[in-house]
């Protein structure tokens, strides 16, 4: 704007087709300015989406192994910002699983070894049923 207001004090007839450039340039700046403001909001939205949907399926697993749930996976979409820790949730639940499983073998063995009470041996074995039905 400042050239142009230069070039119009040295040459007036000019005057108008520069403060239509003028114009036109300025629309130009708000026309590209609007696109790139509405694609870094498209982009910013499409990140919050990867990331909050990631964060509430992980919320959501950890509420039911805290519940007792050992059954559950984490299942996130390929472009989740939080796919690394899928696996290692993954594994930890099944080695929770695996732990619960062994105490109920362990259980239904200490059921048999105590045969000579039939109260502690029923008890046992109810125990170990609900281990096995916890871990799925």
């Amino acid at each position: 704007t400042s050239q142009s207001e230069n070039l119009s004090a040295a040459a007036p007839q000019l005057s108008t087709a520069l403060e239509e450039q003028d114009a036109r340039l300025g629309t130009i700046l708000i026309v590209v300015s609007a696109i790139f403001v509405t694609g870094v909001f498209i982009i910013t939205i499409a990140e919050t989406h990867r990331t909050a949907g990631a964060v509430y399926a992980l919320k959501q697993r950890f509420d039911r192994v805290r519940d007792g749930d050992y059954r559950v996976t984490l299942k996130l979409r390929p472009r989740d910002t939080l796919l690394d820790l899928r696996d290692p949730f993954n594994e930890m639940v099944a080695s929770l699983r695996e732990s619960v499983l062994a105490d109920a073998r362990r259980l239904d063995r200490l059921a048999d070894e105590a045969s000579d009470n039939p109260d502690i041996a029923a008890d046992l074995r109810t125990f170990a049923e609900e281990k096995r039905t916890i871990a799925g």
